[in-house]
């Protein structure tokens, strides 16, 4: 660019800043009010972008071990209990609820304990994640557990057999 386009546009911007300024609502429309947006509006929302996990422990699930005792300590896992079964089924066909996980004690040479994980598709956003988690606390018992490393517990979640379909649902219903 040639030095008088430079002084052009430049001329061209002290203008227009010039005229921004002499008008208050010129001011309160293109800065203060969409700061005040952002700022309203940045604190509304998911826990400053921390995941989190609402579980249903299964009826028959082994409480008393060391990965449910993980999983109740970690930070964004809030496990809920359920007197009503239509509440629970209600809850899930919403995609409040991420799974119902059930853990049971294993008989035989293999590991001590498995984990199964249920699921419906109104909930596709949250059990990808909450499988993860899964995982990485029975590695994280296994490492503790065992130090030679075998695994503590098997995972089973087959992902189309595991979650049911039910109707799409949208966040805005």
């Amino acid at each position: 660019m040639k030095y008088s386009q430079l002084r052009a546009m430049f001329a061209i911007t002290r203008a227009s800043l010039r005229a921004i300024l002499r008008s208050p609502s010129a001011i309160v429309f293109s800065f203060v009010f969409p700061f005040i947006f952002i700022v309203v509006f940045g604190f509304i929302g998911n826990g400053n972008g921390r995941q989190s996990f609402k579980i249903v422990m299964d009826k028959n699930a082994d409480t008393i071990n060391e990965l449910y005792a993980a999983l109740k300590a970690t930070e964004g896992v809030r496990i809920l209990k359920y007197d009503n079964d239509a509440a629970l089924t209600e809850d899930q066909q919403k995609g409040n609820i991420a799974g119902i996980i059930n853990i049971k004690k294993n008989s035989g040479d293999g590991t001590p304990f498995s984990v199964h994980l249920k699921s419906t598709s109104s909930a596709n956003d949250k059990w990808p994640q909450l499988k993860s988690l899964i995982e990485s606390k029975i590695n994280e018992v296994s490492n503790r557990v065992y130090k030679d490393r075998p695994a503590y517990s098997l995972f089973d979640f087959n992902y189309p057999r595991d979650i049911a379909v039910i109707r799409e649902y949208k966040t805005i219903d």
